[in-house]
């Protein structure tokens, strides 16, 4: 049985129902010689894989074109003869162009002896690399596939993984800015409303922004201390820092902060927070400081009324 570059095989028996299924494989091959396929194809059997496609060629050029227009489980990238010594840029600008064309083919590289530098170049580019002498004809040579198969497949997890925790975090990002966002304009509202409560209603209101109150000389020193508490509040939660927020809503109410002043500063600290926040979640992070919020009025309302009654 002889295999020809583009033939699709089918080697599987309708009547032998014993075999074990085998997996469909495309293999594009890259070498000075063509593999033999059917010892590849005996090799592959015991591995559970059967070759559906496969294709040999000659040059990087072509098959960087094959890759690009075709789907391809594994290449192979043989260099062991002397008419596959490809230049480490050469082989370099190759990989670069595979991977970052998105390509997710497996890539095996063989050589006939141990270069450290062609190893190395090989992982930088997520690809398997292995030393054989006898190269397709190794007897090892479907082990070698099927484990280039199994850490391609992992990789591929891997980045669905990783992509699906990038976009987990951009949900729970915008999820927090919503919030902040929602903080913001009932800060506002409420100092719409004082105003209006502030001032006669024949009298000419002057319009203020709700971001100045944060900045208040009265408040503007506590701001380093009260993201301090913030983010040791963020970390170890209420239990272990009783004391700094009994001291953080004592200084709080000397300076005469009302619950309006204290959104405002609280909104400030946490916007700055969740832009420096990197791989922690910004809603936990929001959740934790609109607790903390929480807890600080109502230590305040408490201190309030301890100081009028």
């Amino acid at each position: 049985m002889a295999f020809h570059s583009g033939d699709t095989v089918d080697h599987r028996d309708d009547h032998d129902c014993s075999q074990p299924l085998l997996r469909p494989l495309r293999v594009l091959a890259l070498g000075a010689q063509e593999p033999d396929w059917d010892f590849m194809q005996t090799r592959l059997t015991g591995q559970e894989w059967e070759l559906k496609q496969c294709v040999w060629a000659d040059g990087l050029r072509e098959t960087l074109q094959h890759l690009r227009t075709e789907h391809w489980d594994c290449l192979l990238i043989s260099l062991l003869e002397e008419d596959d010594r490809f230049t480490r840029k050469e082989l370099a600008c190759f990989l670069a162009s595979i991977r970052e064309s998105g390509i997710s083919t497996g890539v095996l590289g063989l050589t006939c002896s141990l270069d450290v530098e062609l190893a190395e170049l090989f992982q930088e580019y997520q690809c398997d690399f292995h030393e054989v002498r006898s190269g397709w004809f190794s007897p090892a040579i479907g082990v070698m596939i099927n484990r280039t198969m199994q850490l391609q497949s992992d990789a591929l997890e891997k980045m669905k993984l990783r992509n699906r925790e990038k976009q987990r975090c951009r949900r729970e990002q915008e999820e927090a800015e919503v919030i902040l966002a929602q903080q913001r304009t009932l800060l506002q509202e409420i100092f719409n409303d004082q105003q209006k409560a502030d001032q006669p209603e024949s009298s000419a209101i002057q319009t203020e922004s709700a971001d100045a109150l944060a900045d208040d000389s009265a408040f503007a020193p506590l701001a380093p201390q009260y993201e301090q508490v913030l983010r040791s509040f963020v970390i170890m939660g209420v239990g272990r820092l009783e004391k700094e927020l009994f001291q953080l809503a004592s200084e709080l109410q000397q300076a005469g902060s009302t619950p309006r002043d204290l959104l405002a500063l609280h909104l400030e600290c946490v916007e700055k927070m969740v832009e420096r926040l990197g791989h922690r979640s910004s809603r936990h992070v929001v959740q934790k400081a609109d607790r903390m919020l929480l807890e600080l009025m109502v230590i305040l309302a408490e201190n309030y009324r301890c100081k009028v009654g």
